[in-house]
């Protein structure tokens, strides 16, 4: 089964989108361009609970992303950009060399990534993207399956509080092949005022390359409570942060407690935290 350890993980996986926030009073913030915020870049995101990846980031002096390291997936994506915009990243580890190709719409917006194998230009998977302005609505994967074209395996889709924070992410896996379908809730409530840093948790699949989706702002703010209901084994985690003098998390815990599958009633603690440039 494609998703079977997603579904079992699915809010405690980091997933990677770049978020460069202006923070005020009023929760304006600029594009995202940089994981991290304008006062502080992002550099090493470490999380307790295995078999999350850790995650560290470079930056350029125009403060762009141009490195990303994930240790748990064996990945280190190199940014490359045409002007302003992300043209393409491209991996250099020792068992891995594919390139994420980009493609944009006429509101300047990602629109496709394509993933390009080592070899003679073999495109074996695209993720596209559906937005409402610059507010993101629906996240598409599909795969090459061999000699059958390509198929979905794969779609989330977003809804949001009026001050912009994501309220909901509806993720579904349909039927195909060995994979049976299924689909998961996450609901998150309860955001507090401070800088977010991580609100790029809701975007990859799983065992794929880690990728920036500049333009896109999930969570402003960090969300208290997390639920996750549906075909998986569900949960609820309580969060608390710890900030420093500028209201920028250096470390998150979630109390969490397993309300549907085989650890039912058990609780678990987990970890995340954060060191920046």
């Amino acid at each position: 089964m494609r998703h079977g350890k997603a579904l079992i993980v699915a809010t405690l996986t980091l997933t990677l989108f770049a978020c460069r926030k202006e923070h005020s009073g009023t929760g304006q913030q600029d594009p995202p361009n940089n994981p991290g915020t304008t006062q502080a870049l992002l550099k090493d995101l470490d999380i307790s609970i295995l078999p999350q990846p850790w995650y560290h980031f470079e930056y350029d002096n125009s403060k762009r992303v141009i490195l990303i390291i994930s240790q748990s997936s064996l990945d280190t994506m190199h940014v490359i950009y045409d002007g302003n915009k992300i043209k393409e990243m491209r991996n250099d580890a020792i068992s891995n060399h594919d390139t994420l190709r980009y493609t944009y719409d006429n509101n300047g917006m990602v629109s496709l990534i394509t993933f390009i194998g080592a070899s003679a230009d073999f495109q074996y998977r695209h993720i596209s993207f559906t937005y409402s302005g610059q507010q993101l609505t629906k996240i598409v994967w599909d795969f090459k399956d061999g000699t059958h074209g390509f198929k979905v395996d794969r779609e989330l889709t977003y809804t949001y509080y009026a001050d912009g924070n994501l309220k909901q992410v509806m993720d579904h896996y349909p039927p195909l092949n060995s994979q049976a379908e299924a689909t998961n809730i996450k609901f998150f409530e309860q955001y507090d005022d401070k800088v977010n840093v991580d609100g790029f948790d809701q975007l990859l699949y799983y065992n794929d390359h880690p990728y920036i989706l500049p333009g896109v702002v999930l969570q402003k703010n960090n969300p208290k409570k997390e639920t996750l209901t549906g075909d998986a084994s569900n949960f609820t985690i309580n969060w608390s942060y710890q900030y420093n003098s500028n209201n920028i998390p250096l470390s998150k815990t979630g109390n969490g407690k397993w309300t549907i599958g085989a650890e039912v009633g058990n609780s678990f603690l987990t970890t995340r935290t954060f060191t920046y440039y």
